[in-house]
């Protein structure tokens, strides 16, 4: 059964996003965005990510700035195995000489010049190869990197390294902003959502022509949100039968996002019908919504309607995660007989 936090369960259902997980390009485009506002530590997580699931120009790119931050971080062991990394990348697929390397970049060669002078990597047609003026990076060199004593030495320094206690107040704070970033950022989120719905339901009443209503009020988003976290948590603690009365009850709700979660919880607890009958209030999905055709789609299978659940994978299949789950239904349902 695939398993989707509540977290991830609301903001997925409220805001019609995919459940897939970031991509290699995003995950490079975050590390970019961080590397320019020189936050070099979040760089360093993005741009490895990128780095590790990327191939072709997003990984070089993602190794560039990776190493450029790595020694900025003063970790000169890391940088070098990141540009012996990169080396190791041109022998398979080459494709530095042509990155669309910005002048955010231009230190690079240069650093690896210094770091790793052999293999040496062509030049990049975007960079300044080669620029008498542009000065050589602060690294570390290993002894056997030093230049001949015919060539002028580059100046080399050593990065200062702050108080024990000093990094760790730093790292504290950093903590704690992070906190606050994050419960700022949930916040927001909160009531996002709760507009959201507020505008499905009022389109809803619009289009069913209905008159003399009362106001929309917050606090009946919140119940619905309060009440798919309880479902949560009780569907978590083995109390399923509990879980499938709260989101049943859920899918007459006239919010078309909570009756899409309420349905993804159904199918979460096994009760496929009930989830087929929810599914089936939600009407036609829209883009962005290819996670709920995959759970329609094993819904519909396990409640024997195999016909559809072949329509509704093969609308899924192109935009989700090939999960071990995920082919194993595709098996069982491409091969089910009506």
């Amino acid at each position: 059964m695939v398993r989707r936090p509540i977290a991830v369960l609301l903001v997925v259902a409220v805001l019609c996003l995919s459940a897939a997980a970031a991509t290699p390009d995003a995950a490079l485009d975050l590390g970019l965005r961080a590397f320019r506002a020189a936050d070099y530590p979040s760089s360093v997580i993005d741009l490895e990510s990128a780095a590790t699931g990327g191939g072709g120009e997003v990984r070089a790119t993602a190794l560039v700035y990776l190493a450029l931050a790595q020694f900025r971080l003063g970790r000169e062991d890391d940088a070098r195995e990141t540009i012996l990394r990169l080396v190791a990348a041109e022998s398979e697929n080459p494709v530095y000489a042509t990155l669309p390397l910005d002048a955010d970049a231009a230190e690079f060669e240069t650093l690896a010049a210094a770091m790793v002078p052999e293999p040496k990597l062509p030049p990049n047609v975007n960079l300044a190869a080669a620029d008498p003026l542009l000065p050589l990076p602060a690294v570390v060199t290993r002894a056997e990197d030093e230049p001949a004593p015919t060539q002028p030495k580059p100046v080399l320094t050593q990065p200062v390294l702050k108080p024990v206690d000093q990094r760790i107040e730093e790292a504290q704070a950093e903590v704690a902003e992070a906190e606050r970033r994050a419960a700022a950022a949930e916040e927001r989120a909160q009531q996002e959502r709760e507009a959201r719905i507020a505008a499905e339901q009022a389109a809803t009443q619009a289009r069913s022509g209905a008159t003399g209503s009362q106001p929309f009020d917050s606090d009946i988003v919140r119940a619905a949100l309060n009440d798919l976290r309880q479902a949560e948590a009780l569907a978590d603690e083995g109390e399923v039968a509990a879980a499938t009365r709260i989101y049943t009850r859920l899918t007459t709700s006239a919010a078309r996002e909570v009756v899409a979660a309420a349905a993804v919880g159904l199918y979460r607890t096994a009760a496929y019908r009930d989830a087929v009958e929810a599914f089936r209030r939600l009407g036609a999905l829209a883009r962005g919504e290819e996670d709920l055709h995959y759970y329609y789609a094993v819904a519909l299978y396990e409640a024997g309607d195999y016909a559809n659940a072949r329509r509704e994978l093969a609308c899924a299949l192109p935009f989700i995660e090939v999960t071990e789950e995920v082919a194993r239904y595709r098996v069982k349902i491409e091969n089910s007989q009506s």
